[in-house]
């Protein structure tokens, strides 16, 4: 399986400052979204073992993707198992840390991202045609 990239840049983490609460602690971790507010510590401190971060871009080998605006991601800790998740995409990902839930979430966006967007708007219906709409103006390939 291939690992998903998830991408940083200067000016990324200048935007991001406008997001962050004024009392979050920093803490370091493996991915390079929202590196301020996602760690193992931090995590491990957090007494329902829940926080949302936003994830800025992903990419697999060979493309990038920058979002359009950032999309929260629910991370918790359940059952042994950290789970990353979105319900506006109702999509989730899992792994053995937040850092794997994030990446696989990753990848489950950008299969959504290629699979709605090579669909013609006559062959969906009901929520399809949401998640169409919302995944056509979601990323761009940088």
């Amino acid at each position: 399986m291939n690992s998903v990239t998830m991408v940083d840049s200067s000016e990324v983490r200048e935007e991001r400052r406008e997001y962050l609460p004024l009392n979050y602690r920093r803490a370091e971790a493996n991915v390079d979204t929202a590196k301020e507010i996602i760690g193992e510590n931090l995590f491990q401190s957090l007494p329902q073992r829940k926080l949302v971060t936003p994830l800025w871009s992903v990419g697999i080998p060979g493309k990038r993707f920058r979002t359009a605006r950032p999309i929260a991601i629910r991370v918790y800790f359940e059952d042994g198992l950290y789970f990353a998740e979105n319900d506006t995409l109702l999509l989730y990902g899992t792994g053995a840390s937040p850092e794997e839930a994030i990446t696989d979430l990753g990848f489950h966006i950008i299969h959504f991202y290629q699979y709605y967007c090579k669909l013609d708007w006559s062959q969906v219906t009901g929520d399809a045609v949401r998640l169409k709409r919302l995944y056509e103006n979601l990323l761009f390939e940088e």
